[in-house]
């Protein structure tokens, strides 16, 4: 008998703006990132947190961005 497994990937592109409200916008380090995420983890489940600098923020800042607990992603910014 011969066990075949099969693997379902679901793709999807999220373009995240960030609006500036000073005189320095923030910068990430790559234009684009890549995720891979199982499809049964938790809600709030930390999806990956982003790296941004900005000359404004002693520190840096970070995007986080979390499994959603209803249909949205959440994204939070967050000063180091």
């Amino acid at each position: 008998m011969t066990t075949v497994t099969m693997t379902i990937l679901v793709c999807f592109q999220a373009t995240v703006t960030v609006q500036d409200v000073n005189d320095t916008p923030p910068q990430f380090s790559k234009s684009f990132y890549e995720v891979n995420v199982d499809e049964n983890v938790h809600n709030g489940f930390v999806i990956t947190t982003l790296p941004v600098y900005d000359n404004d923020e002693v520190g840096g800042l970070s995007l986080t961005i979390e499994n959603p607990t209803d249909t949205n992603l959440k994204i939070k910014a967050d000063s180091k």
